[in-house]
């Protein structure tokens, strides 16, 4: 399955008055997770996972989360388990393949 991170506006984070500086987030790279920290940034306007779904000649089915308020993290004795809330995970999500394409060239993150 294809995936990518980009930066995107999440409701949720934005009522919540999110991201903070040096909040935590999750990103994957590589075959592995990766734990990131917000530096200077806008409220509702947080990294987001996008992934695809399926895709035609016109089309592109994807759905995305947000990096910020769409991860659980679990804490036991000295660990921190941070993971994908899948119930917080969009449905899917219809767009053109011209707008799909867009989103994979930008690079602003």
């Amino acid at each position: 399955m294809t995936a990518i991170v980009r930066v995107g506006y999440c409701e949720n984070c934005h009522k919540d008055r999110r991201p903070k500086r040096g909040q935590m987030f999750i990103y994957p790279a590589e075959e592995q997770w990766f734990v990131g920290y917000m530096g200077k940034c806008d409220i509702g306007i947080t990294p987001h996972l996008y992934l695809l779904i399926r895709a035609n000649e016109k089309f592109v089915y994807y759905k995305k989360i947000c990096l910020v308020c769409g991860v659980k993290r679990t804490e036991s004795d000295d660990k921190i388990m941070l993971s994908i809330d899948e119930a917080k995970m969009s449905g899917i999500i219809k767009t053109t393949t011209t707008n799909w394409n867009a989103l994979v060239m930008l690079k602003d993150f």
